[in-house]
């Protein structure tokens, strides 16, 4: 069976990792895997539970910061070649330049996965070139580094999955609604994600105050927590809590955190607000979409190669709360309308965006790769 090595730096279960358990689950019969991750948290422990093989692997030393370029540059090659695959894939951006750097130390193929649009540096794109591969989550992301500097030959555009049986429409319990306190017949618009600046749960502040008034007993969901120890990221999730306090929407809204029933949270809700900057394919827009929620989103990155404005969402532009407001009144407003974004935005999945042959389509390229 063919050895796959994935390497991955965080110990947190959000998008990335998530996108790769559901790939894991579905080859795990063609391929044999083994993961080199922080051996502590949310991640390597659904690792264990999945019986996928871990080990233990971090970019920190152990007073907690982190170690030197070259240090983990010659860490990484010496480990990958300790566990001899016949392929390594890095799961993340930082992780693709790691391995690129190491590229040259190791007889296998070396891949990189790059789920984030940000700008690089000529360093970053020189590092990610070094790989034999780069898959990149949507074209929007791939384009955007092809701009400047990725090599165009070694990108291929493979987007996320979605496991269908897990995120599908469920009937409302009510049990989510009784523990937060959230009246019967209250609407609950959710956004879920890290707390912090790109995600741009300020602007869903303002809208939420503009709209004040207009959608009667609106409640807000903040799902997420935030990683960043940064000042300006403590004082950007502060702020958040007082602006809403500041709107008259104190009891409106609700910080649940971190949370690993995402699928039936999702249930629970009536829509999925998502106001982000920047969003290479925004995970949570698959699992939303899956689910038969009605969204709002900003039309940023891979979003639209998910939904249709009109058809399968409502899509804004990014950093314009009146229009973000607009379009949650609208759908607000509208119980049939938020029904049939829903089923619109289901069946897109069903098309496009099934695990199975997303899953598949990683699978042969890895299987390309190494001849």
């Amino acid at each position: 069976m063919t050895h796959i090595a994935i390497v991955c730096e965080f110990a947190t279960c959000n998008g990335g990792e998530q996108s790769l358990l559901a790939v894991l689950r579905q080859l795990r019969n063609r391929f044999e895997f083994t993961v080199l991750a922080p051996e502590a948290g949310p991640f390597p422990d659904a690792l264990r539970r999945e019986g996928i093989r871990l080990i233990p692997w971090s970019v920190r030393g152990s007073d907690g910061t982190r170690l030197q370029r070259d240090e983990l540059v010659d860490r990484l090659a010496a480990t990958v070649r300790a566990i001899a695959p016949d392929l390594v894939h890095a799961n993340s951006l930082a992780m693709g330049r790691l391995l690129g750097a190491a590229a040259d130390r190791l007889s296998i193929p070396c891949m990189a996965h790059i789920r984030d649009i940000i700008g690089l540096s000529k360093a970053a794109i020189a590092d990610l070139n070094r790989n034999q591969a780069i898959v990149c989550v949507s074209e929007a992301t791939r384009q955007f580094h092809i701009a400047r500097g990725l090599d165009s030959s070694r990108a291929a555009t493979i987007h996320n999955g979605i496991d269908t049986d897990r995120f599908h429409p469920r009937q409302p319990t009510g049990a989510f609604r009784n523990d937060l306190g959230v009246p019967a017949g209250s609407l609950i618009a959710a956004t879920i994600g890290q707390i912090g600046l790109r995600k741009g749960q300020q602007v869903l502040a303002q809208a939420a105050a503009a709209v004040e008034g207009s959608i009667p007993g609106i409640h807000y969901l903040l799902v997420g927590e935030r990683h960043s120890q940064k000042q300006e990221s403590i004082d950007y999730e502060r702020n958040l809590s007082l602006m809403f306090e500041q709107a008259g929407l104190r009891e409106q809204l609700h910080g649940p955190g971190w949370r690993d029933d995402i699928p039936e949270l999702l249930g629970e809700i009536d829509l999925l607000i998502h106001p982000a900057f920047q969003e290479p394919l925004g995970r949570v827009l698959l699992e939303a979409a899956a689910s038969g929620k009605a969204i709002v989103a900003t039309d940023v990155g891979g979003t639209a190669e998910i939904l249709t404005d009109g058809e399968s969402a409502l899509l804004v532009p990014p950093g314009d709360p009146d229009r973000l407001a607009a379009a949650i009144m609208e759908v607000s407003g509208d119980a049939t309308l938020r029904r049939d974004l829903g089923r619109a935005a289901r069946q897109v999945i069903l098309d496009r965006f099934r695990i199975e042959p997303r899953a598949e389509q990683l699978g042969q390229f890895w299987a390309d790769n190494i001849g």
